[in-house]
């Protein structure tokens, strides 16, 4: 839901100078004496009744009682009242007297006029005529108000440098001729032009000094001018309070002088105020009240604001039609009178109510044109809030990059000119943004920035907006109680503002809550309440959320004719309103109501227009983080289409639709890195980046120091995963801009979810079958594919059923110096394998894990009494679709001609240098759990601990390099000092052929990364961490993490883990050795210089060459528990 809950700012800035006295204050007064007032009333008769020629023969028969003071008496009210017969009469009168100063103060006060009226021809002309007559004069106060009016329609027209020159003119022939209402006047000049440009501090010191000036002089009009305009920036910067004392004390000076545009003007001023803080009847009161002042002196612009005004608040109070009405009554008033900010703000919520139709295309147009005329304008308001609600209808319709650029533009300008209520509203939206894709910690994150400013600006609809974006994030965690409570306090702020929009949500959302919470008759009830307000609103999308709950509640009563017919009329409006997303889920609505029926062809077709609707918003939602988010959100969906499709034995779109939920993200990282997304990066946005990734891993090593304390201090925890956050969402926000700001994104192609077609024919070979394992809710699957075979075969086991057994087995595996108790292995080659036996007897398995199989090396199984290492050649991928991508990449395994390896590194620098033994560097908390002897690697920590030296790191890596260097081949190592940060991120490393790390990894909550030499003063902190390998440009056909748990990393639902495996394969590498448990120093020395010698000495593929290692330690006494040779797995694997 967007609404608009406050009047728009720039309606009422040109009004603000409009109300400022349109005559030099010097000689503002009414005919005061009985002579001058019977004059005039005869000079007033004379033209009326005999025109022009009349008047002549009148004023020259009293030519001596006519002066300069009545002349411009009249010229003034005519320039206030907007009354040309008055102009005209001190025109003749002038030329009567023929008193040159009369005529400058006549064409000057014509200038004036035509300022006011935007007509600058004829105001400059005007002008220019009395500026030479003032000059011949040495009338000092003359020539610089017209060099005042002349710098104001310069303002007006953006030409500010200019305008401000020749202020600096006015501003010393005032000081010259000792002027000190001219001086306030140019302080009034100087206020409009700072506030235009969004300089508040210099704009409020003008004012301040404009009231003193007027004050000390006792200028009645420039006092309730400055007064107005002081109550205009208040109201600007949500000091609401202060804005309707500043008006009352402004009206009070206007009521006096009987100044009709001023009480009109600062009436509409008080009723925008009213607008803002959800008073709806006293703003129209007001509006009603100021508009006679304003058609009595014929004011037209100040009248199309004023319809404008009231357009508004007729929106908020739900009333569309009404609300358009006046909004085109003001269009027409602005075009008539030229004002391209009118133009602007009335096209700005004309576009507001179109888009509420559903009619998106027309509404952007309508933006596309109030930007226009907001630029040519120089308006900085109008620019941003346009940018704001073109973000609002991008995010409707799916587009989240293109919506986020918008709000990131908006941002500054809101800024700058210090508006809090349009921060908040670009928070909102970008908490919108990220609540749609998922991310539902960041959203709430974003939303709390925002309601600081709504509170400020004093603003009780858009609190409300916030309680119930919160109320969202509860729902969705299932936290219905606390979901409940911020649905309620949202009402009552809508209640309170008398905003029906608002209200109509907040009922919706209750009624949503108790359907949850199985309160069908409290939810009908709650929903029959919103929908009308809806209907009197127009707001279609809500209109749609009713009909969408409606079916819900027909769905869980098995009232499925209902549900069909509630979620066809929630489709038809989603539909209407190009609202995707909703789309979506009224279709899956649909969807399971025909398959209750049995009508499962016309369920299949729903279920594939949803799954496209889908893959239309992930493609959408742009970033990796936020496609990420979208899909953990989304996969839910997904595993039901897939199910459906099962159920009905439509394997191959069932597969598809697997692979549609399967590391997508990862799979466009991957097309990502095929292009040099680096080299359209500026050096000091990588410095930057790299800076931000530095820092968060610090602070994740700070937090694993104060949560392995024994008494942790939770304030300190509390600031330090704080102070993680922010830098996190800094970083995200900088890899956004980058990506916003890189041209060479657009190049970047993303691969379409691999269907088993593609997959037989164009990826696997011919002694290959790819296993991809689907764990569904209610079901568990494994597809089979091979050139010539496809099945879906169903496991005997559920998924919970196997996630348990998995963790048995993982924990009889982290115990080596227990016997091997077989039957788990055994048991889950009967849910996993055996049921697969006749496809794959003879193939090198490729296995595509799922859920808690991620975690699982397969090769540890038993099936026939063997391992299945023993039977089958195996390796690991993500996705078939990853396997397409890779296999695209790398055509050929590639040479092994250049090693460069890393072990041994030095992580007490001080007992080093000394030649004391190392005692370790401290990062204090609980490690990962082992028994094995004290040469285990047990560095990789899930909460920190000390990083030990791991000797027999040097010894695997120079082993192997003298493999290597035995067979001719190059190689490198970096050992102790030289095992550094700086040497991993080289030149060398990335030409490399095979990158070998033999040191400990850091696991924590926040940080994954490789722990090199820490090294005090050196330039990088020691830790590779996973945003710095992805960096990176590897050649690689092999990276080898020879750590503990570097196959482990953060689980995200359907994603799968996010780690360092992906982190090295988007750097470039083919395939990644990683192990899936803390392993033993000395077994894995012994498994790595086997795996290296079988695939040089033997000739062997890389994945043959592991199973051939593993396959040694078996038959090696000491190295026979899968302990030691299960843990490493094959990512990647041969080409």
């Amino acid at each position: 839901m967007k609404t608009t809950s406050f009047v728009r700012i720039a309606a009422g800035l040109l009004a603000a100078l409009l109300s400022t006295s349109p005559i030099e204050p010097a000689v503002a007064a009414r005919p005061g004496g009985t002579g001058e007032k019977d004059l005039l009333a005869i000079l007033l008769e004379a033209s009326t009744t005999g025109g022009e020629a009349k008047v002549r023969v009148v004023a020259t028969a009293r030519k001596k009682t006519i002066t300069r003071e009545l002349i411009l008496q009249i010229a003034d009210a005519g320039v206030r009242d907007r009354d040309e017969r008055s102009l005209d009469l001190a025109r003749v009168l002038a030329d009567v007297t023929n008193d040159a100063r009369s005529k400058a103060d006549v064409l000057s006060r014509r200038g004036d006029y035509g300022y006011f009226t935007s007509d600058f021809t004829t105001a400059r002309q005007c002008l220019e005529k009395a500026e030479a007559i003032y000059a011949a004069l040495n009338d000092l106060s003359g020539m610089a108000h017209v060099k005042r009016r002349t710098a104001d329609m310069l303002s007006r027209t953006g030409q500010n440098d200019q305008s401000q020159r020749l202020l600096d003119e006015a501003r010393a022939l005032y000081e010259r001729a000792a002027d000190t209402r001219g001086l306030g006047g140019v302080c009034l000049s100087r206020w409009y032009a700072a506030f235009v440009a969004g300089d508040f501090d210099t704009a409020r010191k003008m004012l301040d000094e404009a009231l003193a000036l007027f004050t000390s002089c006792q200028d009645g009009p420039g006092q309730a001018a400055t007064l107005r305009s002081i109550g205009f920036m208040h109201g600007q910067t949500g000091e609401n309070e202060e804005a309707l004392t500043s008006y009352e004390r402004s009206l009070a000076l206007f009521s006096q002088l009987d100044d009709s545009f001023g009480q009109g003007n600062v009436l509409r001023g008080s009723g925008d105020v009213y607008a803002k803080i959800g008073e709806s009847e006293k703003a129209l009161d007001m509006y009603g009240r100021a508009l006679p002042h304003l058609d009595r002196i014929r004011d037209l612009r100040g009248q199309a604001y004023l319809y404008a005004s009231m357009g508004s608040v007729w929106k908020r109070r739900g009333d569309l039609k009404k609300s358009r009405e006046m909004f085109e009554q003001a269009q027409a008033l602005f075009v008539r009178t030229g004002d391209l900010l009118g133009q602007g703000e009335s096209l700005l919520e004309q576009s507001s109510l179109t888009a509420r139709s559903g009619d998106n295309e027309r509404a952007m147009a309508e933006l596309a044109e109030a930007h226009s005329l907001f630029v040519q304008a120089g308006d900085l308001y109008g620019q941003a809030n346009t940018l704001v609600d073109t973000a609002a209808i991008h995010s409707n319709t799916g587009e989240i990059p293109a919506s986020l650029a918008k709000l990131l533009e908006a941002l500054p300008i809101f800024r700058k000119v210090e508006d809090p209520t349009g921060e908040g509203n670009v928070y909102l939206q970008m908490g919108d943004l990220y609540f749609t894709t998922g991310d539902l910690e960041r959203a709430r994150s974003l939303y709390a920035k925002a309601m600081p400013f709504y509170e400020k600006a004093d603003l009780p609809p858009d609190q409300g907006n916030i309680h119930l974006r919160l109320g969202d994030i509860f729902f969705k965690r299932q936290d219905y109680a606390q979901a409940a409570e911020e649905f309620d306090s949202a009402l009552i702020l809508f209640t309170k503002a008398g905003d029906p929009l608002g209200q109509a949500y907040a009922l919706f959302r209750q009624g949503a809550t108790a359907i949850r919470l199985d309160q069908s008759a409290k939810a009908a009830d709650t929903l029959d309440k919103a929908l009308p307000l809806f209907f009197q609103t127009r707001e279609l999308a809500g209109e749609g959320n009713v009909y969408e709950a409606r079916a819900d509640i027909a769905e869980r009563a098995q009232d499925h004719a209902k549900a069909l017919q509630w979620a066809a009329m929630a489709e038809e409006l989603y539909r209407k309103i190009g609202d995707p997303a909703a789309e979506q889920r009224a279709l899956f609505l649909r969807a399971r109501a025909l398959k209750a029926k049995r009508q499962e062809e016309d369920a299949a077709d729903l279920y594939r227009r949803g799954l496209a609707l889908l893959e239309k918003l992930r493609s959408g939602a742009g970033f990796a983080g936020m496609k990420r988010s979208f899909m953990e959100s989304a996969i839910a969906s997904y595993e039901e289409a897939a199910g459906f499709f099962l159920e009905i034995n439509r394997d191959d779109i069932a597969f598809r639709t697997a692979e549609s939920m399967k590391a997508r993200a990862f799979l466009d990282t991957l097309a990502e890195a095929l292009v040099d997304l680096e080299r359209g990066v500026p050096p000091e946005l990588r410095k930057r980046r790299a800076d931000l990734q530095n820092q968060i891993g610090m602070l994740g090593v700070h937090l694993q120091e104060e949560l392995g304390k024994e008494s942790p201090d939770e304030r300190s925890v509390a600031s330090i995963r704080s102070e993680i956050e922010k830098v996190e969402a800094q970083a995200e926000d900088l890899s956004n801009a980058i990506r916003m700001n890189n041209p060479q994104y657009a190049s970047v192609k993303y691969p379409a979810p691999l269907d088993v077609r593609r997959l037989q024919n164009e990826v696997l070979s011919d002694n290959e079958v790819l296993l991809e394992y689907v764990l569904l809710k209610n079901d568990a699957r494994c597809f089979v594919v091979s050139r010539n075979d496809f099945a879906a075969v169903k496991l005997p086991v559920t998924a919970e059923a196997l996630e348990q057994q998995v963790r048995s087995w993982l924990l009889r595996l982290s115990k080596p110096q227990e016997k091997i108790q077989k039957e788990p292995a055994e048991a889950l080659g009967r849910m996993l394998i055996e049921p697969l036996a006749k496809w794959i007897r003879g193939k090198k398995l490729i296995i595509v894990p799922d859920g808690a199989l991620a975690r699982l090396p397969f090769e540890t199984l038993r099936s026939g009494g063997k391992y299945l290492v023993e039977q089958y050649d195996l390796s690991y991928v993500q996705s078939a679709s990853v396997l397409d991508m890779l296999r695209k990449q790398h055509t050929s395994e590639g040479t092994a001609a250049r090693f460069v390896g890393f072990g041994d590194p030095v992580y007490d620098y001080e007992d080093f240098k000394a030649g004391r033994p190392e005692k370790g560097s401290e990062l204090k908390g609980a490690t990962t759990e082992t028994s094995v002897d004290s040469s285990a690697r047990d560095g990789y920590l899930t909460l920190g601990g000390r990083l030990d030296r791991i000797e027999g790191s040097g010894a695997e890596v120079s082993s192997v390099a003298a493999i290597f260097r035995d067979h001719g081949l190059a190689a490198a190592t970096h050992l102790r000092l030289d095992a550094t940060e700086a040497k991993a991120k080289s030149e060398e490393v990335e030409k490399a052929d095979i990158i070998h790390f033999s040191a400990h990894g850091i696991l924590t909550e926040r940080v994954q990364a490789i722990a090199l030499s820490q090294i005090p003063g050196d330039a990088e902190d020691g830790f590779l961490t996973l945003g710095e390998i992805m960096s990176c440009r590897y050649q690689a056909r092999l990276v080898v993490l020879s750590a503990c748990e570097t196959g482990l990393g953060r689980t995200e639902r359907g994603e799968g883990i996010i780690g360092l495996t992906r982190a090295v394969m988007y750097a470039g590498s083919s395939a990644a050795l990683v192990s899936l448990w803390n392993v033993s120093d000395i077994g894995t020395k012994e498994l790595m210089t086997r795996f290296y010698s079988h695939m040089l000495k033997d000739g062997l593929s890389t994945s043959d060459a592991l199973r051939a290692a593993k396959l040694d330690l078996m038959r090696h006494g000491a190295f026979k528990h899968p302990f030691f040779w299960g843990a490493f797995v094959l990512y990647g694997g041969s080409l």
